[in-house]
């Protein structure tokens, strides 16, 4: 059985979910070290440098992505489920949409926010 190619601009809920899960993935994996020592400056009177040193020396490398398991495992889902969301939410509006004639740049960009705005609050729900 053949599939249908995807149609233009048209994104499938599960890759729309998975390229969040992932963005997220990837974005607290290269946020952790600055993470970690933000929190470090606000729970001791060191500077920067000696924090980032103590770090180093204590715990190598890894020691400035420790945690981060737990952080990737909160923002993953969330992240996955917006953008699952806003694909469908942008697909529902957009139908509506033109289902009523409207074609303005406005309208569209309400469109947007509204579907942006609906895939985050189910993304918390």
């Amino acid at each position: 059985q053949m599939v249908a190619p995807p149609q233009k601009g048209k994104v499938n809920p599960v890759t729309g979910g998975a390229a969040g899960g992932i963005a997220a993935v990837g974005a607290r994996l290269c946020i952790a070290p600055v993470e970690r020592v933000k929190i470090r400056v606000q729970i001791t009177p060191d500077p920067v440098v000696k924090i980032v040193r103590s770090i180093w020396q204590d715990e190598g490398l890894r020691g400035f992505w420790r945690g981060v398991g737990a952080s990737v495992a909160r923002v993953a889902p969330y992240f996955g489920v917006k953008f699952m969301s806003l694909e469908q939410y942008k697909s529902a509006l957009k139908s509506q949409l033109a289902a009523s004639n409207v074609d303005s740049e406005g309208a569209k960009m309400a469109c947007g926010f509204a579907a942006g705005s609906l895939a985050g609050m189910t993304a918390v729900a």
